[in-house]
């Protein structure tokens, strides 16, 4: 059960420094947003992103060398949801700029935070050192069968 508790506080550890990358540059995109009337340029907001996410992805090498997940399966899992959640995130905070009736566009806010933090964790998870300690289920205590007990 506390492998189980680690591999969560893990995996919030990671998700935490992803947003932490993405949400200035996820603001920095928000106040550059055009009027709704133009039209929203998402191939080159899109091609920034992932440009930006594999210098991100480096520098956080030089910060983060090791990757903090160490379960195989989790680090899968979180390859996959990660980018969706940092996505959404990036969705609903353009949503909630839309309703206060600034320019904002959650698709192209959804689509910048994804194709960033894809990258991103594409760069970490190449590079990265694999940590030293893999989960494994522990052995079992037994004596040996010539051990005798006094």
């Amino acid at each position: 059960m506390e492998e189980i508790g680690l591999v969560l506080l893990e995996f919030l550890i990671e998700l935490l420094f992803e947003l932490a990358v993405l949400l200035p540059w996820d603001g920095l995109l928000a106040g550059r947003e055009r009027r709704p009337g133009e039209p929203a340029r998402i191939w080159a907001v899109t091609i920034g992103a992932m440009l930006i996410g594999s210098i991100g992805g480096y520098l956080s090498l030089l910060v983060l060398p090791t990757l903090v997940i160490r379960n195989e399966a989790a680090r899968l899992l979180h390859l996959v949801l990660s980018p969706l959640i940092c996505a959404f995130i990036a969705r609903a905070l353009a949503r909630r700029r839309a309703r206060r009736g600034k320019p904002s566009s959650a698709n192209l806010h959804f689509w910048f935070a994804f194709a960033l933090i894809i990258v991103f964790l594409a760069v970490r998870y190449g590079w990265a050192q694999r940590p030293l300690i893999e989960y494994a289920p522990k052995p079992a205590l037994r004596a040996a069968p010539h051990t005798r007990y006094v």
